[in-house]
This record gives C-alpha cells, structure tokens and sequence, in this order.
C-alpha cells in the first residue's frame, strides 16, 4: 500500500469481502474470480487513492480461497508490491519475496522507458507443490488441444495479471520467476511474442549459448514458409518448436543490440513502438531503417525471412495472453 492510503479496518474489509464473495467461484478445480465485476465494485464504492488497497484485500482472498485446493501445506508471505504463496519453508518464501524485491527494481533499471511498475492490487504470485496442481491450474487460461510444457507463466487473461510456477528442488527458481516479472512488468506494451520472450530472457541473467550445432539445427529447422509461424507467435505453443523458437528470439534481440548498437533512448522507442501485429517489422524501419528480414538472413543464411503478416492463418486481434517458459 502506498504511503498516506486510507487504511481499512477489519469490519471494513470484511463487509467488502462479504459484499463481493459470489465473485469467487471455482472452475476447473481452482478458484478463478470475476476480476471485472470486482473491479466495477471497487472503482464504484472507493476512491481512486484507495483502489490498491481493496484490489489487495480482494487478492489475498482469492489467495486463500486457492489455497484450500491445492495440494500440500502453503506459507503466504507480503511486500511491498507482491503475495507470494509457496509450499517452501517460511523463511524460503521471505527469502523469495525479498528477491521479487529486487528483480523487480533491477528489471525497472535495465529496461528504462520500456518496463513499468504493477498496476492496482500487488503482484500475485502462485508457487504449486506438484505438476499437476500447475498444469491443472494454468489449463483453465488455455484453449484445449496440445501445448508445451512450462516451469512457469505470466497470466494476463483473467483480468488479474498474476504468476504461476511450479516448485522444483532441483532448480533454481530465480530465473523463472526473473523471467515472468518481465513479462508481467512490459505487459502494458502490445509486443511481439519474440519480443516478449528475448525481453524475459535477456532478464534472467542466464549466459546466451550459441554454437556450431545449434547453428545448424536452425537453418535445418527454418525455412521460408515456417518463419512466419514464428513471427505470428505461434511456435512457442508448440512442442516441437519451442526450444528453438524461445532461441532464435534470444538471436535476434542480441543481434539488434550487438550489430545495430543502439542508444537506450533508441531501444526504448523501438520495443515501445513494436507491435504483434506485424512483429515489430514497421518498427525496425522507423528506428534502424532495415528490416527484420536483413537480421534473420544474416543468420539463416539467403532468403525471404521477413515478417508477412499477410501470409499468417489470421492477422492477430490482441497481444499474446501468456509468456511461457
């Protein structure tokens, strides 16, 4: 809560909770609240100044309601700017939230005029014990069919932007949750997915590999024809493209700043200007006067490797909902 907001009391906030509880229902196994019904009470019954403090109180609920679904024993933990759940050890889950904390300010340090604070209510983050609990929690925000396999995502459908990732000992969680607070923190902008990803990616502070094998499992993988799914973004739904798809955006971001290098001021208007509906292609015109095209052949090698919007299933209407990784 921001310094000097109205602080509620407990009648207060519970008369609010009670006044909104049909706003909660479970679908899918999982509580998946009403966010914009939620959000006409709030903005109908508070003043602006204290809007953040209810989209928390509404938040925390809608914590615990998941909370009596998932499996395992969970600690809750508060900052300034999230709620995180984990079925980690107290201290472990301080120790999570303290380090959003700080991904977060260096995050807003490094992409200056490009990433942007969270919006009303704190940044929810959800940390499931199991597979399944995860997969069966973050299926009710995609359409059926067959899709990759994740670690953890940015939610921005639902109407709460919100994180999910599931615990593994074995691996560290920095770099997943480096990557999704990126996703959550430019979610204001309409990117490219590539775009999108090579932002998150270039978050995790995770060493780039680029090496004559890989080298060749693209330009056996790419050809002029299947580029275009993955400017349209939808190779990284896919199994079998995923890897190479969240690889080849790391090349091409890298590319930009290594070939091009370019100002802070001339990055931040490129990703700010770039759009999914043509994957940034009229903004690589406007600020490096070259086309996207001319930074992919000189990877791949010859060829018609620009972005033709044209030539994909079905020119896209929104933003990508979900940044996987």
């Amino acid at each position: 809560m921001h310094p000097g907001c109205h602080k509620a009391n407990s009648y207060q906030v519970s008369e609010f909770l009670d006044s909104i509880a049909r706003l909660f229902p479970e679908t899918d196994g999982f509580c998946h609240p009403d966010w914009k019904a939620i959000a006409e009470q709030v903005e109908s019954r508070f003043p602006r100044e204290e809007w953040d403090e209810w989209f928390t109180e509404a938040a925390l609920h809608w914590v615990e309601l998941v909370v009596e679904k998932a499996k395992g024993e969970f600690y809750l933990h508060q900052t300034d700017n999230s709620i995180l759940l984990s079925p980690e050890s107290e201290e472990k889950v301080e120790a999570m939230c303290h380090f959003c904390e700080s991904a977060r300010k260096d995050i807003l340090n490094r992409l200056k005029g490009i990433a942007k604070s969270w919006g009303y209510g704190k940044c929810v983050i959800f940390m499931f014990a199991g597979e399944q609990d995860y997969y069966q929690y973050i299926s009710h925000f995609y359409k059926d069919g067959e899709h990759a396999l994740s670690g953890g995502i940015f939610i921005a459908s639902g109407g709460y932007d919100h994180l999910a990732f599931v615990e593994r000992p074995r691996t560290p969680y920095q770099a997943i949750l480096r990557h999704e607070l990126a996703h959550s923190m430019v979610s204001h902008l309409c990117l490219p997915v590539w775009l999108n990803e090579a932002l998150a990616m270039a978050m995790e502070n995770r060493p780039f590999k680029l090496n004559a094998e890989l080298l060749d499992r693209h330009r056996a993988c790419w050809n002029e024809k299947n580029i275009q799914q993955f400017w349209s973004g939808t190779t990284y739904d896919e199994p079998k493209a995923q890897e190479l798809s969240y690889h080849l955006a790391q090349v091409l971001l890298r590319k930009i700043q290594e070939d091009l290098h370019p100002s802070e001021m001339q990055m931040a208007v490129f990703v700010n200007v770039a759009h999914f509906s043509d994957a940034g292609e009229e903004a690589c015109w406007r600020v490096f006067d070259l086309s996207l095209g001319d930074l992919m052949g000189d990877f791949l090698g010859p060829g018609h490797w620009a972005p033709g919007p044209e030539q994909w299933p079905r020119a896209p209407e929104a933003p990508p909902k979900m940044g996987a990784l």
